[in-house]
């Protein structure tokens, strides 16, 4: 045993070069990439030359013009300017003759320079458009004067509640920001100068106050020095001289603080003919009596924070981002809690930073808890959020809800529950939480921190998460990241360090680094703080050059030179084996397990595990010095050694009592095929016990992991394989995600029929209960094949089994439901319904009336619509069904609009948002963001539309529904004809969405309105020379109908109009809505264009009457205006 430490003592620098060479090579395949571009977003910095980037990355805005422009829509913080004052910023009082033309082309530019990925035609998200002008939307923290002013305000905050070491981080922080005059370029402009006087009063009174706070942590040969310097370029600044005798006094040199106010009285008197103020006069006369008063305060007891590994540590380059997390911590109140995000590639120090916010923090009598998450896996689901309770002192809440009817409400009263445990905890001290890697954290976890976010409203809280980038980012994490956004949640995005950050780091280890070196080092790292840490370490062991010595070239020599100092010892333990066997489970901290695993001796392990501690491979308490470590030793392991491994690991931990499941399950997993039939029973349970604790995104997971390894490993039994998908269809339905419900029974039907259960077959067919407003489909070949086997299913069914019978009929309607009007919809429908209402049971009648509402969405069927709509939402409402409750009220919302009631339908559509918001139905919330955006569109709003349908269609891309870039297409499109902009509707934007592929008839439509609108005459003729395509009949026929009225009127073909005209007369009085997503207005108004195409003036102008009658006691003024003007266009004839 003491062999093995001696030859591991002599060989300790080398080992440092061995860990840093891994950690390089293995820089892109681990997603790390030294200056790897992130285009999160674009910054702007004003203090000094405009400087804009994005991701790191220098943005070119070369001509003055655009930069007055844009410094100008930065100077007004969000809110919107004019277009006269954006001239008036360029060409003065003076104006070109064409300068709104040139205006509008200074803004292409700017917007091309600032958004350079967006795609043509799609809104722009940066510089917008509104009513009154243009505005900026980026971030508070995009700019970098609002940064300098937030830090600024935190810190004389921090240094009036006698913090003063907080306070010099922050105002550090600020005055870290200044490059120069703010808005140097445009500092004598009248618009300007106001704002650069009050920055520059700031950065001045910033510097007071650090001179202050310096004096207050007893660093008076700093801060003199500095004040000396202050005074004379500021000679009128009164505070400054103060600060300086203050400081010379607690120097030990009254003579010389009692000359500095006779210097400061001097220049007051010569400049100003002034006296000194009462601060500096009564500082005189105790600097007179030698006041005790005076005396420097005693200084801090320890320094402001720690490295977790020891030693202290260096803020170079990352006192900014602190400042910018105390700063949030600072603004959190009893009902305000505060949001950060810390983001960046595999070791740039997004732990590091946390540790010391944790720190600063738990400094001034805040409660700090971690929840932490690792790429190993096997936790129990919740497992960040049950850590970080327990540190808190108290426990997960129960879940009896178990028994409620309906998932999300249980899921909802669970969450409700936590949130209500953590504003106890945080009811007496301030508490700060942090989720740290949440892209390994489970789904459970990630929908509840995102669910705290609206549910966290009492306590003083702050939760502030690291997040890799780079790492695959699930449906959660997606949703999670929104949901952070929509809160105001900071995100501090780390970069590598800069050089000056290095260099800093590198005098601070009393190693001077030369230009060269520096240059190589920053070559060689790209400025990843743990790669620049590693290197300075072996650079202080073995000298600069030995530690940017040229890389091996394999990484899997690298990892056996690294290793073979822990071969073996004395007593028989490997110490190899044992560091892998670490890797496999995710850390060192279980001593018995490692010795279960690798058949040695618990002291044995111990001597191992303490070479590798000494080696700094692992920390003190075991866990691996950084995930790249412990990824690096794992990823080396060939594939049949992990597997025997993990094996070996499932098999200890089973026999353990009271083991997780989850961890026993991760194990014999990643094992597979060994193992193969623990592996299904182990994933069952895991499953199990995940649904109980309400997580049924980890629930799905373990269901259908454990078919994959039934199927892997061929196990025979294919009825059982068939229950396992069907189990994690029901998982999925629960947590939301139907598509993927739909491709876990599709995968269900296959194994049923291969198996030859029909009973299975039919309960798979009848597995996806639909919930939301449209049918969600995949149309791959088994969906194709699902009305042949529900017919089948329905004629092999025993007559006495209703319930599955009427489920049959409802999804058999459903899936017959498309744009050719099946009349068997109706007559299945309707039987399902009869069989539920006799059957008795709310939830199956319930499905049967929204199988029923999916099947007559037409006008013909408006009428009997309302009443299953009003009848569905009273059974949600009564029998706790929310997702039938929320439909029932959106459809409702839908038909109230349809019949121009708005106030009707604005309050269904309140309901339903409140309800959404109250249980986070995902579903719901995407299908009426979509809603949301015609509701703009009815009222005019279209700006606000277009930027709305981004948010919606990334809602619904999150939970991957069908169709997305065609049906956006088409709604931007609808909504550019109703803005009266369809000439921006291109051949190109048709195409490149597939819009013709899927509904021909409205590419061709959308072709001619488009050209018209070009005043492209020949084009038009030449597409209304081809037939005009049938429409589909289904939800979205009254939008297609005014569309195909745009497009008749457009190429004047009178023989289509009176066609038209006929369909769309039954629409007379109402909204052209299509479903929640597409309307083109009232339909009075396209039935009045196609009226005097032919020839009928007064039946025009009565429905144009009645149009602006009804626009107008709704408050639709868009649409009002536009049937006036069609009005007195025809009236002027």
């Amino acid at each position: 045993m003491g062999k093995l430490f001696g030859r591991l003592r002599g060989a300790h620098a080398a080992f440092h070069r061995r860990v840093l060479a891994v950690l390089i090579w293995l820089q892109p395949a681990l997603g790390i990439g030294v200056g790897t571009r992130h285009t999160w977003r674009v910054r702007f910095s004003v203090l000094g030359p405009l400087i804009v980037r994005s991701g790191g990355v220098h943005l070119e805005i070369k001509a003055r013009q655009q930069r007055a422009v844009l410094s100008r829509l930065i100077l007004a913080d969000g809110i919107v300017v004019s277009t006269d004052a954006l001239i008036d910023a360029v060409w003065g009082a003076s104006p070109a003759r064409e300068a709104v033309n040139g205006l509008h082309a200074l803004l292409t530019r700017i917007r091309r320079a600032i958004e350079p990925d967006r795609p043509a035609r799609s809104p722009a998200t940066v510089l917008v458009r509104e009513p009154s002008g243009y505005a900026l939307r980026v971030a508070r923290d995009a700019v970098d004067s609002r940064r300098f002013t937030a830090a600024i305000q935190a810190g004389r905050e921090h240094l009036t509640a006698n913090r003063p070491a907080q306070a010099l981080t922050l105002l550090d922080a600020g005055l870290a920001e200044w490059r120069g005059a703010p808005y140097m370029e445009f500092a004598a402009e009248g618009w300007a100068a106001p704002e650069v006087t009050r920055l520059e009063e700031v950065r001045l009174v910033a510097v007071e106050c650090r001179f202050s706070a310096l004096l207050e942590l007893g660093r008076t040969a700093e801060a003199v020095p500095g004040l000396e310097g202050a005074v004379r370029e500021q000679p009128l600044r009164e505070e400054l001289w103060r600060l300086l005798a203050l400081g010379l006094y607690r120097s030990g040199r009254q003579a010389d603080a009692l000359a500095a106010v006779r210097r400061a009285r001097d220049h007051l008197a010569e400049e100003l003919g002034v006296d000194p103020g009462p601060g500096l006069r009564g500082l005189e006369a105790m600097l007179l009596t030698q006041d005790e008063a005076l005396l420097a305060p005693e200084p801090p007891s320890r320094p402001l924070a720690r490295l977790s590994g020891g030693g202290t540590h260096h803020l170079a380059g990352r006192v900014g981002p602190l400042a910018a997390l105390l700063g949030v911590a600072g603004g959190v109140t009893q009902d305000r809690p505060g949001y950060a995000l810390i983001s960046g590639e595999a070791g740039v120090g997004k732990t590091w930073l946390a540790e010391r916010l944790a720190e600063s923090l738990a400094d001034q009598g805040w409660q700090v808890a971690w929840g932490r998450s690792g790429e190993a896996g096997g936790r129990p689901a919740l497992w960040p959020w049950t850590q970080a309770l327990a540190a808190l002192g108290v426990s997960m809440p129960e879940h009896e809800e178990r028994a409620l009817p309906d998932a999300a409400e249980a899921r909802f009263r669970r969450h409700a529950g936590f949130a209500r445990l953590l504003a106890g905890a945080a009811a007496t001290a301030p508490c700060l939480v942090i989720m740290d890697d949440v892209q390994w954290a489970d789904d459970a976890s990630l929908r509840l921190f995102a669910d705290l976010l609206t549910m966290a409203t009492a306590g003083r809280l702050c939760v502030t998460a690291t997040l890799r980038t780079g790492e695959p980012e699930g449906r959660e994490l997606a949703e999670l990241l929104s949901a952070l956004t929509r809160a105001g949640a900071a995100r501090i995005e780390l970069s590598g360090l800069s050089a000056a950050a290095i260099r800093s780091m590198a005098d601070t280890s009393r190693l001077p680094l030369s230009d060269r070196n520096l240059d190589r080092l920053m070559a060689r790292t790209g400025g990843n703080a743990l790669f620049v840490q590693e290197t300075l370490r072996l650079a202080a062991a073995e000298g600069i050059d030995a530690a940017l010595a040229e890389v091996p070239s394999g990484v899997a020599n690298v990892i056996r030179r690294r290793v073979s100092r822990l071969d073996g010892t004395g007593s028989g333990a490997d110490g190899f084996e044992i560091l892998t066997a670490a890797a496999v489970i995710g850390h060192g901290e279980d001593v018995s397990l490692l010795a279960a695993i690798t058949g040695s001796e618990p002291a044995d392990v111990l001597v191992a595990l303490d070479v590798a501690i000494s080696a700094r491979l692992l920390t003190p308490g075991r866990a691996f010095i950084h995930d790249l470590v412990r990824q690096t030793v794992y990823t080396g392991l060939p594939s049949a050694r992990r597997a025997a491994l993990d094996l070996a690991a499932a098999d200890a931990l089973a026999a353990r009592p009271g083991a997780d499941p989850e961890s026993v399950a991760a194990h014999y997993l990643a094992a597979s095929p060994l193992g193969a039939r623990r592996a299904v029973d182990w994933a069952r349970t895991a499953a199990l016990v995940a649904q109980g604790q309400l997580a049924y995104d980890d629930a799905a997971g373990w269901w259908g992991k454990a078919a994959a390894a039934h199927a892997g490993a061929s196990l025979p039994d294919l009825s059982e394989r068939a229950e396992l998908l069907l189990s994690e269809v029901a998982a999925r339905l629960d947590a939301g995600d139907i598509s993927g419900a739909r491709r876990a029974r599709n995968r269900a039907l296959r194994v049923a029929e291969a198996a030859g259960e029909e009973h299975i077959q039919m309960r798979a067919l009848v597995a996806v209960e639909p919930q939301g407003l449209w049918q969600l489909k995949d149309f791959d070949e088994i969906e194709l094949q699902l009305v042949r086997r529900l017919e089948s299913a329905l004629r092999a069914l025993p007559e006495q089994d209703y319930e599955l019978r009427c489920r049959l009929l409802g999804t058999l309607g459903m899936e017959l439901y498309d744009t050719s009007a099946e009349p068997r919809c109706d007559a299945l429908t309707a039987e399902a319904i009869a069989l539920a209402r006799r059957i008795g049971e709310p939830r199956l009648l319930a499905f049967a009336l929204h199988a029923r509402a999916l099947a007559i969405s037409r006008p013909a069927g408006y009428a009997e619509l309302m009443a299953i709509s009003e009848e569905q939402a009273e059974i949600g409402d009564r029998h706790g069904l929310p997702a039938h409750s929320v439909v029932g009220r959106m459809r409702l919302a839908l038909m109230a609009a349809a019949r121009l009631s708005m106030a009707e339908a604005d309050r269904y559509s309140a309901e339903c948002d409140a309800q959404i918001r109250r249980l986070g139905l995902r579903l719901h919330a995407a299908q009426q963001a979509a809603w949301h955006v015609t509701r703009l569109a009815v009222s005019g709003r279209f700006d606000a539309a277009l930027r709305a349908v981004e948010e919606a269609w990334e809602r619904m891309g999150r939970l991957g529904l069908f169709s997305l870039d065609q049906h956006y297409t088409m709604v931007r499109c609808f909504l550019l004809i109703g803005a009266g902009r369809a000439e921006e509707i291109t051949d190109k934007l048709i195409a490149d969405s597939g819009v013709g592929r899927m509904i021909p008839a409205a590419a061709h439509d959308f072709a001619i309105v488009a050209a018209a609108a070009r005043g492209e005459t020949d084009r038009v003729a030449e597409l209304a020379a081809t037939p005009w395509m049938p429409l589909g009949d289904d939800w979205t026929l009254g939008a297609f109908l005014a569309l195909r009225a745009a497009a008749v009127v457009a190429a004047g073909d009178r023989v289509a109009a009176e066609a038209v005209h006929a369909q769309l007369r039954p629409y007379s009085g109402h909204l052209t809505t299509g479903g929640s997503i597409l309307t083109l207005g009232p339909a009075d108004l396209h039935l009045a264009r196609l009226a005097l195409l032919l020839g009928r003036r007064e039946e025009a102008e009565n429905l144009l009457r009645s149009c602006v009658a009804a626009a107008e006691r709704e408050r639709l003024t868009w649409w009002a205006e536009q049937a006036r003007a069609v009005l007195r266009a025809s009236l002027s004839q």
